[in-house]
């Protein structure tokens, strides 16, 4: 189980989540910005622009969610454009994506940012 926190960026009553996820959980590949593009010489250039959070998607999984985490998530889809999200990585801000609910299973599914605690 990972803990996570995920609170709003702005003032809300209600805006901070403290939680287990799943293991199940996936907390993205990293993956750096390469690119690679065939010559009429018969060779490649590639181009390195190294790692960077923005291109690192999460998916939270929470098992038998309680009734106000689920509210909460819902809310924060459906009206928040930015939060920030602590886990053992560190502190990073997110946009929050997709909410699915199936199985007795919450998944989130979180855009990173960027990192901002190094």
């Amino acid at each position: 189980m990972n803990t996570v926190s995920i609170c709003s960026e702005v003032f809300n009553v209600e805006g901070a989540s403290l939680f287990q996820a799943s293991n199940d959980s996936s907390f993205g590949n990293l993956e750096r910005r390469v690119s690679r593009v065939k010559t009429l010489d018969g060779g490649a250039s590639i181009e390195d622009l190294g790692f960077n959070w923005g291109d690192v998607a999460w998916s939270i999984i929470v098992d038998d969610p309680s009734e106000s985490l689920v509210n909460r998530f819902r809310f924060m889809c459906e009206y928040e454009t930015t939060i920030t999200v602590a886990t053992n990585q560190g502190v990073f801000t997110a946009s929050p994506g997709a909410l699915t609910i199936a199985d007795g299973k919450l998944t989130l599914t979180l855009t990173i940012k960027e990192k901002v605690n190094y």
